[in-house]
């Protein structure tokens, strides 16, 4: 027959083997709670996302937070379109600033929700100046004399000066052929002033053409 001593150790057992069996069980389900989380995909690209919006690349932002489909992305998706700026020079080279010459960009445009953001570049193809128009309106600046780029970039959501309009937007580089070796590249003289007119109905001056050329590209 049992005595109570032992009986006392064997519940005691039988307890202490329960409580390891419980917290293996426990253990086991955090596990595979961890597991699953890591193992979904859409979380995963969600996080992505926030991360492409944390470092201004909006408009890639958006088609993150559109394709993982998962948590507020429909909320996120939508504050990834940005304030329209207002015309006028939104950048300039502190290095390059002068008063010797002066490009205007005159804009004809009827739709009021079409946005044109302008870069010069200077002939290294470094960036010297941005400029941003709304619907149809002027903007102008000022250069040193020397050689110059100037591209255009047109388009209607507005993603910020990382990613701009987006690749639904259309990207232009400006062709002057004024110099035989570099048709893109225009000198703007000392003294000089500058006049570009974006759907010009007027058959005066000089005509000036433009070359598509797509938005992955457009900072080469």
């Amino acid at each position: 027959m049992m005595n109570k001593l032992q009986f006392k150790v064997m519940v005691l057992s039988i307890l202490v083997l329960m409580g390891v069996v419980e917290n293996l069980v426990c253990f086991a389900g955090q596990k595979s709670d961890k597991k699953t989380a890591k193992e979904s995909p859409a979380k995963v690209e969600y996080d992505k996302a926030v991360k492409l919006f944390d470092e201004g690349k909006y408009y890639s932002a958006e088609q993150a937070f559109i394709e993982c489909k998962y948590g507020d992305w429909a909320k996120r998706a939508k504050e990834c379109v940005q304030p329209v700026p207002e015309t006028g020079e939104l950048w300039h080279d502190k290095k390059k600033k002068s008063e010797e010459t002066n490009l205007i960009i005159v804009v004809n445009e009827e739709n009021p929700d079409t946005y044109r953001y302008y870069e010069v570049y200077d002939q290294n193809k470094k960036p010297v100046a941005s400029l941003f128009v709304a619907g149809e309106n002027t903007v102008e600046t000022w250069l040193p004399e020397g050689y110059y780029y100037v591209k255009e970039a047109t388009g209607t959501k507005w993603y910020g000066d990382k990613e701009l309009f987006g690749a639904e937007g259309s990207y232009r580089t400006m062709v002057f052929n004024e110099i035989e070796d570099d048709r893109f590249l225009s000198l703007f003289e000392e003294g000089y002033q500058c006049e570009i007119t974006i759907n010009s109905s007027d058959s005066g001056g000089k005509e000036v053409e433009s070359e598509v050329t797509d938005w992955d590209s457009w900072n080469e």
